[in-house]
């Protein structure tokens, strides 16, 4: 799957490889899409998992916010989200990476979590609860975005197909 994780040093190959460690090579392999509408300003909450859920969402901007883009300042989205630990964060919301997808279901905030979940043991992480997008600037987003879940598991190379 291309574009699953933008963090430099994971390396992805024509057939999908993006862990390399020394128990040998695993992968994503997805089990599951469905498609998503997220409104803005409202939590959602993200489905329960054993598994990894990867979000791809295609955030549009009002026309407010392309000429805001244009003329001054490109205005941010925001991401606020819940942990299952009581925990809560907020990260500027990337349009690109959004479109290219990331994982919403694990944290991954710190260097700890960040090699638990190159290892594949991301479930060491605390969960996310629920996701709220919102715009630092009212009127400069669409009111809903449309965006796909890929539910994936961590394979062995030689076990996917």
């Amino acid at each position: 799957m291309k574009g699953i994780w933008p963090i430099s040093g994971v390396s992805e190959d024509a057939e999908g490889t993006l862990l390399r460690r020394t128990l040998g090579t695993m992968r994503f392999e997805a089990v599951a899409t469905n498609a998503v509408d997220i409104a803005l300003g409202q939590p959602w909450s993200v489905p329960p998992s054993s598994n990894y859920e990867f979000l791809w969402l295609e955030a549009r901007r009002t026309w407010r916010g392309r000429l805001l883009a244009a003329a001054v300042q490109s205005p941010e989205l925001l991401a606020d989200f819940e942990y299952s630990d009581g925990f809560s964060a907020e990260h500027r919301a990337v349009l690109p990476i959004l479109e290219t997808g990331v994982l919403i279901n694990y944290r991954v905030d710190s260097l700890r979590e960040t090699q638990r979940w190159l290892h594949g043991r991301a479930a060491e992480n605390a969960g996310v609860r629920s996701i709220r997008f919102r715009a630092r600037w009212p009127g400069t987003f669409q009111p809903s975005f449309r965006g796909r879940i890929v539910t994936c598991r961590l394979v062995p190379k030689a076990m996917s197909r």
